[in-house]
């Protein structure tokens, strides 16, 4: 019955795990195939889509972007093209939470250019010096020669999966930036680029719109920002519905940009669990082969009374052991912790018992020794030793 429910639980989490892509994604059969003349390859769905917020568009066609916000996603290549990924909600809190209203994907140029003016427009309201991050000349397809031979460099989404925030600077051999450079050894070309100082914050829930509380603000620059916001009107500009194969490769995105694996700090302590747990197995192991032919019989009573053999208790261990191991190995890390603290809290409690036992029974034999001084011969005391050593258990 445990490993039914521990099973259980997994599934359930699992399909927790998996249901909001599946909510996202618009139901289009899967057929997102590439096509030669299609520009995003999802069979002519690369039409201007936008934000669906008619319900939020003023007299003169602008969009009211107050309490709307963007969750970036992640940075894919989808019918050949780098593109980013992004969902908007309708959420005042910046919590980015529950179904969005739409997800959208647009090329990277689009996106951070989008980004890079929102930047600028609050270094304008809070009065800071602001200066384009050196990556950010990058978004234009730029030339460079190296060693003599004419390249391309433009920002686009990073190949390397543990990237951090999934941009970086790529080399292309054509003056549109569509023909990525594939490197060869020892030709000391390297797409080297620092672009540590631009991040998209992807999974990070971002406002439309931001106010500062500025002494000369009027209504008219609350009314300017609310239909003013460059990161969420620049990306949904030309933006597309990323339907069911696009979440599905954002979905393989996002999940490489979360630090799933083990760390060094989790190794540590998942050892240092493991050592405690074995350290208390050795004490249970030589304080049961301490107990006597009584408290044995006593203990396999109590087990009998719940359906259980001794053999039942050691299969049970070994199995949750199992579990664990797998979990660990699959770097389930929630389900790991949880099942090596249930097992470690389980060995402490039986150890606990065992010691209050043991305690008892040293207790007791030392009070009914017959050469003990304090009592002597004296069968009343004898029998107060035992009243005292019973109420004691």
């Amino acid at each position: 019955m445990r490993i039914h429910c521990i099973f259980s639980g997994f599934s359930l989490a699992v399909a927790l795990f998996c249901s909001p892509y599946t909510l996202a994604a618009d139901d289009d059969g899967g057929d997102d195939g590439y096509a030669a003349n299609d520009a995003y390859g999802d069979d002519g769905d690369d039409e201007y889509h936008g934000y669906n917020a008619y319900d939020d568009i003023n007299e003169d066609g602008k969009t009211n972007w107050d309490k709307k916000a963007l969750l970036p996603r992640s940075c894919i290549n989808y019918g050949g093209k780098d593109v980013i990924v992004f969902s908007m909600f309708d959420s005042s809190f910046n919590q980015c939470s529950g179904t969005p209203d739409e997800s959208l994907y647009v090329d990277v140029q689009t996106f951070t250019s989008a980004y890079l003016s929102q930047l600028e427009l609050m270094a304008e309201d809070t009065g800071d010096d602001w200066y384009a991050p050196s990556a950010a000349q990058y978004v234009d397809c730029l030339q460079y020669d190296i060693n003599g031979v004419t390249y391309y460099m433009q920002l686009a989404c990073s190949s390397n999966e543990d990237s951090g925030n999934g941009i970086s600077v790529n080399i292309y051999t054509d003056n549109t930036c569509s023909n990525e450079y594939s490197s060869k050894d020892g030709d000391g070309v390297e797409a080297n680029f620092d672009v540590s100082d631009f991040q998209i914050p992807f999974m990070q829930c971002r406002q439309c719109v931001y106010y500062v509380d500025k002494e000369d603000a009027d209504d008219g620059y609350y009314d300017n920002r609310k239909y003013n916001a460059p990161l969420c009107a620049g990306a949904a500009t030309g933006a597309s519905t990323c339907k069911k194969s696009c979440m599905k490769a954002s979905a393989r995105a996002e999940y490489n940009q979360k630090d799933n694996g083990w760390t060094s700090a989790d190794k540590t302590l998942l050892v240092i669990l493991t050592l405690f747990g074995c350290g208390m197995l050795a004490a249970i192991l030589a304080k049961r082969r301490n107990m006597s032919n009584k408290e044995t019989l006593l203990e396999e009573a109590a087990l009998s009374a719940a359906g259980l053999k001794p053999s039942h208790v050691v299969i049970i261990f070994v199995l949750s052991v199992l579990v664990i191991v797998m979990f660990a190995l699959a770097e389930l890390k929630n389900l790991t912790w949880g099942l090596i603290l249930i097992l470690n809290l389980a060995l402490f409690g039986y150890l606990m018992k065992l010691t209050v036992d043991s305690g008892v029974r040293d207790t007791a034999a030392e009070l009914l020794d017959p050469d003990n001084p304090e009592i002597g011969p004296n069968t009343s005391g004898i029998s107060e030793a035992s009243s005292e050593a019973s109420s004691f258990a």
